[in-house]
């Protein structure tokens, strides 16, 4: 069994996760055509680019590489 101090903790906890989950507010459902675009599931913008630069930081030279893919196009 539970001694004194345990049981009374037990309930106190109790209590208080029993308020947390009734002061909870209600969400509604919210269609999927009417929620908000995530920012990565917007389209690229127009003539944007990534640029993509490593450096190995275990060798002693200063040298950097860098890849850049550039949509230029003025279509």
């Amino acid at each position: 069994m539970l001694r004194n101090g345990n049981k009374y903790l037990l309930m106190l906890v109790s209590i208080i996760m029993l308020t947390a989950c009734i002061s909870q507010s209600r969400t509604s459902f919210i269609p999927p055509q009417d929620r908000e675009s995530l920012l990565a599931e917007q389209p690229w913008p127009h003539n944007g680019f990534v640029a993509i630069s490593w450096h190995n930081v275990e060798d002693e030279a200063a040298d950097q590489r860098f890849y850049v893919s550039a949509d230029i196009s003025t279509a």
